[in-house]
């Protein structure tokens, strides 16, 4: 069979390379050309059988070099078949095809779906019988020329938008460096402070497992490494949520779920968790109190956001106190709203620091600077409740103490819907098959330990593709508990499948893999709720009791 000769012009390198690549791998014998003014200098010399050329070139465009060949005796028999992606409205192909054209093929196309055109033209060669260029020259300018302008208007506008754009981002980017500027110090503060900060806590966790593992027979001593195990556990988990939650903030991806809180159950959970932490602090020559209102009601917020300010509050004050007092208490006000207080004892904040004190990353001047934390409880507590629909404010006098208030919605009836459920009624999961799709050995013995113990049956998926299978051979699973970043399928689209093929399987994601749009993609897999890890085990079988 003979091989055809093909001339390609493009005045763009990698359109050329594109489909000379794509033409010799079918066997056609290809030469390039960058214009239609070079392009005719090759065709002089060399014979070619067919033409495919971009139509917006310099020196000489497609339709002049269209027509320059079409009216040379020589050249008037090439197959010309135009490939553009600029000249794409149908006066375009009429006007090209006028002047003498096979095909008008528009940019981009299916490599498939460009080959077959091209052989189409090639085997109806004969059907395309060269006409002589009807119109008279006047007329071919003429339409000429209104292809250019249109093309030209349309530069012009789209020229005119990228001008605009650039003008906003330039805008932009003068705000964003002017903001950067302002927290460079804060930040470089904050990247120092952050890598001791996550460092310490994390080597007495490595430092203490690694005792135990030794299998000391003296179970005080265990106890004793256990405990400081959990409380640097609990220290970097603290900080590794409020960079998350300070991250979601600036993300706008932070959400808000107001609802009726029982206020004196909710403190005196606060309270009890946080007499646990006074003693991880050694403060026992402070007093951790609970001033209880005669006035019992609710509170319309966030649980857990409003559980997070009150323990942040707390926490600062037990932090900066050495002896005496840390109160907790409310009072209701004349405008129906309920007012949180934490009072301490402590050292108090310098006056002229007070308008920094919800700054992210500031710790203050003092001595106290040694204190552990990231400097951003106070800041991300003041975001959380202003979140909330509240206010925050604080008295304070240096070397007597402080008091922070939080102001919230007030509600006078208590609900009785707010009891709070604890791990001994298991009777919910009792018995269920579970199936636990986790790559991690380590997180699977933990959660197949804590499920075991409540009573279900546990079944195990190493990888989303697993989860799939089992769940397609099995219709007695009763939920699934799903990680999300997994080998072979990862937890999301695993989640589709499975409920593509039972909609009414309950799936709970269960990971510590966090993006910015986490939420989004959760809950469009279909996951029916979300539990984070590292997770609290109260709290895990709560959940899994509620749905």
């Amino acid at each position: 069979m003979k091989t055809m000769k093909v001339l390609i012009v493009d005045d763009n390198q990698e359109n050329l390379d594109m489909v000379e690549y794509l033409l010799k791998a079918n066997n056609f014998e290809i030469s390039k050309a960058l214009n239609g003014k070079i392009a005719l200098e090759i065709l002089k010399n060399e014979k070619h059988e067919l033409i495919i050329s971009d139509i917006l070139m310099p020196v000489m465009d497609g339709f002049q070099f269209c027509r320059e060949c079409k009216t040379d005796p020589r050249l008037k028999d090439i197959l010309f078949v135009f490939y553009t992606a600029t000249y794409v409205d149908q006066k375009d192909e009429e006007f090209a095809l006028s002047l003498g054209a096979q095909k008008f093929i528009r940019k981009p196309q299916e490599p498939d779906i460009f080959l077959k055109t091209i052989n189409e033209v090639i085997k109806n060669a004969e059907k395309f019988t060269t006409k002589p260029i009807e119109k008279e020259e006047k007329e071919i300018l003429k339409l000429y020329n209104e292809r250019l302008i249109s093309k030209l208007e349309k530069k012009n506008l789209d020229l005119e938008k990228e001008i605009e754009a650039h003008k906003k981002t330039v805008c932009e980017l003068i705000k964003a460096k002017e903001k950067a500027e302002e927290s460079d110090k804060l930040k470089s503060a904050f990247l120092a402070n952050m890598r001791h900060e996550i460092r310490t806590p994390l080597n007495n966790i490595v430092g203490f497992i690694k005792i135990i593992a030794k299998n000391d027979p003296n179970e005080t001593k265990h106890k004793e490494m256990a405990e400081i195990v959990d409380f640097n556990s609990k220290v970097l988990i603290k900080i590794i949520d409020d960079i998350i939650d300070i991250s979601k903030i600036e993300a706008n991806n932070l959400t808000i779920n107001n609802e009726i809180i029982n206020i004196d159950k909710l403190i005196n959970n606060i309270v009890a968790a946080n007499q646990i932490a006074k003693k991880e602090l050694s403060k026992e020559n402070v007093e951790l109190i609970f001033n209880k209102n005669n006035k019992n009601g609710s509170v319309l917020a966030d649980r857990i956001r409003l559980t997070q300010v009150l323990n942040n509050l707390i926490s600062n004050a037990l932090k900066y106190t050495e002896e005496g007092i840390v109160e907790i208490g409310y009072t209701i006000t004349e405008n129906n709203n309920v007012k949180f207080y934490v009072k301490d004892t402590g050292i108090g904040i310098p006056k002229n620091e007070a308008d920094k004190i919800f700054s992210r990353f500031f710790k203050g001047s003092n001595n106290y600077t040694t204190i552990r934390g990231m400097g951003l409880g106070l800041s991300l507590t003041k975001q959380l409740v202003e979140m909330m629909g509240g206010d925050i404010c604080f008295e304070t006098e240096e070397n007597t103490g402080s008091t922070f208030y939080v102001t919230l919605p007030f509600i006078e009836q208590i609900t009785p819907s707010d009891e709070k459920i604890t791990v001994n009624k298991i009777k919910d999961i009792k018995c269920k098959n579970i199936l636990v799709a986790e790559d991690d050995n380590g997180n699977f013995l933990l959660t197949q330990n804590v499920l075991k113990k409540a009573g279900a049956n546990v079944i195990r998926a190493e990888n989303g593709r697993e989860a799939v299978d089992i769940c397609k051979k099995r219709n007695d699973i009763d939920f699934v508990l799903m990680d999300i970043k997994m080998p072979v399928m990862d937890g999301l689209e695993a989640t589709k499948i499975i409920k593509e093929m039972n909609p009414n399987l309950i799936v709970i994601a269960l990971s510590a893999f966090v993006f910015t749009d986490f939420g989004e993609n959760i809950f469009s897999a279909g996951f029916d709720h979300f539990i984070s890890k590292p997770f609290d085990i109260d709290t895990f079988i709560a959940v899994l009791q509620k749905i």
